[in-house]
């Protein structure tokens, strides 16, 4: 973990794990996207912190979080978990049976369906096709439109109707989007991390 002081006068904690970062660093190159590579890092430290096999509340699994729909469409194999009805930020929304034990189903589980999201390579190389989709299309090249699309999916990108000049995830009074914009405000400040940490060398894998 490093402590890293910003232009803005803060300091932000970020972790760095070269075996992962390998994965990050060959599917950049494998890919070729657009999106700096230590964007994608920011993406990775704000989801799991580097970490592996986490599964979300909302059913989202692995170092880049994937949801079931999303990962199936970037083409990894995620078996058809049952779905329960839960509370979810204030909302009731469908999420797979999963989430809602998931220590349990991380060990037992995991050996009886083939879920790709599990797998660090392939979920990494999927995260980042996923990025390279938001970027180049609904987020017109715009890297903060692009978090906030990873985060709050595609659709909160769509014009506010009651405040012209807005995108849905950017009204401060719609609390929906509140984990959104918060997220957006990591991404922003784990990206200049990143930067600077490479800029002093301390980033053993890769090349932005």
């Amino acid at each position: 973990m490093y402590k890293v002081s910003l232009k803005d006068g803060t300091q932000v904690e970020v972790a760095y794990n070269p075996d992962i970062d390998k994965f990050v660093v060959d599917a950049y190159e494998e890919i070729k996207p657009e999106v700096p590579l230590n964007f994608r890092r920011a993406i990775i430290m704000t989801e799991t912190g580097f970490g592996a096999n986490i599964v979300s509340k909302a059913g989202a699994v692995g170092i880049m979080q994937l949801m079931p729909a999303t990962a199936r469409e970037l083409g990894l194999k995620v078996p058809d978990y049952p779905m329960l009805t839960c509370e979810i930020g204030g909302r009731l929304v469908k999420v797979p049976a999963c989430s809602k034990c998931k220590e349990e189903w991380i060990k037992n589980c995991k050996s009886k369906f083939e879920d790709e999201r599990f797998d660090a390579e392939k979920n990494i190389k999927a995260g980042i096709m996923y990025i390279k989709k938001l970027y180049e299309g609904k987020a017109k090249k715009d890297l903060t439109l692009t978090a906030a699309a990873y985060n709050g999916g595609p659709s909160c990108l769509s014009p506010a109707k009651k405040c012209p000049g807005k995108m849905v995830w950017e009204r401060e009074e719609y609390k929906g989007y509140t984990e959104t914009r918060e997220y957006v405000k990591k991404v922003t400040k784990f990206y200049e991390a990143y930067e600077i940490l490479e800029n002093e060398g301390k980033l053993t894998v890769g090349v932005a």
